[in-house]
């Protein structure tokens, strides 16, 4: 029989992502309903409860001086939404006029940053409830505006809990960020692992592309986890407090720099090898590595000590014996393939090294020398405007999904009025929820937010029914919180029917919770069926219209990746900015062109182009960018100058290096072209390929240039498949042909 430990069961539930939230909305929640039963006053709970869920959905990843200024301009945002709305409520006119614009005024705002885009979007929410309260829930006794400061208490009430949390526990939230980092890292080395199956590849593609999107997840995680810890890096101080996670950082970008490079074309790998066992022994170590990065970020979360991974270095072994067996037949390895092997035997070397650190890495010379320069007010406020002034154009995506969901609003209250709905601005909460930037997003939300409140409305009666008791109905209400802010990210539904299970139990304690049912119902109708027009009529932001322009980013950040490279096999490897923001920038863009694919695969099949050509474009992408990533793994300075052999080896990548930038950024540009028919520049690498190839394997005496030949020599090897998807990808869908069929699979 299974036996859990209460200590432990306690350690798991609070190592959960969602934990500190729950956590907090519980507290806030049950002393508004203790204080509340205490006054004798339970109309007062609606006010304050929706005051403080707005406060949470506010709420940032601050800590500290930062977090008490993001709190006051929060609440200075709460203060002007419910004061403009309480002074226009009566005039119908007026305030249908002002809606929209302010709408739209908010949703800009988050252009500024992720902090400001969490704070718009619960002021939107925090505007529906104000007029919730005010058309419908009146407190007895009490005019609107003394309403309006009930909302606002509970939003600061909230917002001193989220003080206080952080300030007992500032490490928490960057332990939860570092462990989605190696949660992220695992999935991707779990998915790595079966490119090294020996087989005939058939599944070759479609392990590559799902390589493509998990690789965004670690990149967003990365940059996610990145933000975190420059917020706290206010002060000498702090900056010391956060050394420990920053290294932490560090090793896992190393981690996934050595994970995404590709040294030889798999399919090559697994014909060459079939009858090896060096793959397999390649698949088993890296699936201990994304076993150690699970190990890693559990640690993190349960405060727990990470012990290494002991078996990797049984199974490196291994794979060297496995190796060394190789060179000793009769008929060895080709020199190329044999230097690729030796290559990802190294690297995985490398991968295991980094696993061994226990609590963390040495200190090395890739933490930040200084803390970030500060900007003086009148700069941020410059910056803060540009940002939203670079979003104010029709082609922006935030621009018209501020328009859409703005005009939407704007239906939605027409609407109420319109037919006098009951209970009718659920019609508006509705559509602010499921109204989202993309299209995707939008059908998924439609149809979690109906199946939710279906199964929140009948779970919400069931309780009603079995518990008329009043007190048992607060616990209840209570506990419905928590789980609503424990599921919103991750399963929407699971929140929508926890949100209507305590929109039924807190109405019940100043009225009756099942009149509220069939209203609750036909409202979520209505304001989905508006979010969905609105995204589908209203300036619909269709990734085919812009797939050309990610497609562009991607290669000329590669080229700058290159560049940068390159450059260190002359001055010496050294982790600085350049290198850092040029990788960096690769990263983003190939994350950006993942997602934009996923986003374009889920719109009306007649909104979508060519989509076999893109999603060959984005395998083609991270090929490129694993093979660059290969580059920096290995970079050293390289002896160009030892013997005439060794001088024309490097000349030889420079001139590749000049070749390849140029090509992709002829490439770029053809994209870019608003027109599609021009000619697109060709050359002919053979020749240059060739010169590599045996430069690399007869004249040249450096292992190290060799490597450096053979990896600029498959790039070279991608132009003309790149050129041909660049072609296809700016026309009307086209057959295939033999686009498809070149192996990008390197």
């Amino acid at each position: 029989m299974l036996r859990i430990s209460p200590t432990r069961f306690v350690r798991q539930i609070r190592a959960s992502d969602s934990f500190a939230d729950s956590l907090r909305i519980l507290v806030a929640m049950g002393g508004i309903v203790l204080w509340c039963q205490w006054q004798g006053n339970p109309h007062l709970m609606i006010p304050l409860l929706l005051g403080s869920i707005a406060g949470a959905l506010a709420e940032t990843e601050d800590t500290g001086l930062k977090r008490l200024k993001a709190l006051l301009g929060t609440l200075a945002l709460f203060t002007v939404t419910v004061t403009s709305i309480t002074a226009l409520f009566p005039f119908t006119l007026p305030f249908a006029v002002a809606l929209p614009l302010a709408a739209f005024a908010v949703i800009m705002l988050g252009a500024i940053g992720n902090r400001c885009a969490a704070i718009s979007g619960a002021t939107i929410i925090l505007a529906i409830y104000t007029m919730l309260v005010n058309d419908q829930h009146p407190v007895p006794g009490m005019s609107n505006w003394s309403q309006a400061r009930w909302i606002l208490q509970g939003a600061a009430w909230y917002g001193a809990l989220s003080l206080l949390w952080g300030a007992l526990f500032p490490e928490q939230i960057i332990r939860q960020s570092l462990a989605a980092v190696f949660d992220a890292l695992a999935g991707y080395l779990d998915c790595k692992a079966r490119l090294f199956e020996p087989d005939d590849g058939s599944h070759l593609e479609r392990t590559q592309l799902e390589l493509a999107m998990r690789n965004e997840r670690v990149v967003q995680s990365l940059q996610s986890c990145w933000n975190l810890l420059l917020s706290r890096m206010t002060s000498p101080r702090s900056r010391q407090s956060i050394d420990a996670p920053m290294q932490l950082y560090f090793l896992a970008r190393s981690i996934h720099e050595r994970a995404s490079s590709s040294h030889h074309p798999y399919r090559a790998l697994a014909r060459d090898l079939f009858h090896s066992d060096v793959l397999f022994r390649c698949q088993r170590l890296i699936r201990l590595h994304a076993a150690a990065c699970r190990k890693r970020a559990q640690a993190l979360r349960m405060h727990f000590s990470y012990t290494g991974c002991g078996e990797g270095q049984q199974a490196l072994a291994e794979l060297q014996k496995s190796m060394d067996w190789l060179a000793d037949l009769a008929e060895p390895p080709r020199p190329d393939l044999w230097r690729a092997l030796s290559a990802i035997r190294h690297n995985l070397a490398g991968l295991q090294q980094q696993m061994d650190y226990i609590d963390q890495p040495p200190l090395t010379a890739q933490s930040p020398a200084g803390n970030p320069p500060g900007l003086p007010p009148k700069a941020m406020l410059a910056a803060a405007w540009d940002s939203v002034r670079r979003q104010l154009t029709p082609n922006a995506p935030r621009f018209r999904y501020a328009v859409r969901l703005s005009i939407a609003l704007l239906a939605g209250y027409a609407v109420m009025h319109l037919y006098h709905a009951e209970q009718g601005y659920w019609i508006l909460l509705t559509t602010a929820f499921v109204c989202q930037p993309s299209y995707g997003a939008t059908r998924r939300r439609q149809w979690e937010r109906i199946g939710g409140t279906l199964a929140g409305l009948l779970l919400g009666w069931a309780l009603l029914t079995l518990f008329p008791q009043r007190p048992m109905q607060l616990a209840l209400f209570v506990l419905t919180g928590p789980l609503f802010f424990a599921t919103r990210r991750s399963h929407y539904a699971a929140a929508t029917g926890a949100a209507t299970m305590m929109v039924m139990l807190c109405f019940n304690q100043t009225g009756s919770g099942f009149a509220v049912i069939m209203p609750r119902l036909i409202d979520t109708v209505l304001g989905v069926s508006l979010g969905w027009l609105a995204m589908r009529w209203i300036l619909p932001d269709w990734q085919m219209r812009r797939l050309n322009l990610v497609l562009a980013r991607s290669l000329r950040s590669d080229s700058r990746y290159l560049r940068e490279v390159i450059t260190q096999y002359t001055s010496g490897e050294v982790d600085d900015i350049a290198y850092r923001s040029s990788r960096d920038e690769a990263l983003a863009a190939d994350a950006a062109l993942s997602s934009a694919l996923a986003n374009m695969l889920k719109e009306p099949d007649g909104r979508q182009h060519n989509t076999e050509i893109m999603l060959r474009f984005l395998t083609c992408s991270h090929t490129l960018l694993g093979h660059l990533s290969a580059l920096g793994v290995h970079r050293q300075m390289l002896d160009s100058r030892r013997t005439p052999a060794a001088r024309h080896s490097y000349q030889l990548i420079e001139q590749t290096t000049a070749r390849l930038s140029q090509s992709w950024e002829q490439i770029a540009s053809h994209l870019e072209s608003p027109n599609p028919d021009r000619a697109l520049p060709r050359c002919d690498e053979r020749q240059l390929i060739g010169q590599l190839e045996n430069g690399a394997c007869d004249r040249c005496g450096d292992d190290s240039l060799r490597l450096v030949q053979g990896l600029l020599a498959q790039l070279l090897g991608q132009l003309d498949a790149l050129r041909e998807l660049s072609v296809h990808a700016l026309h009307r869908p086209v057959p295939l042909g033999r686009v498809i069929d070149e192996p990008v699979d390197s």
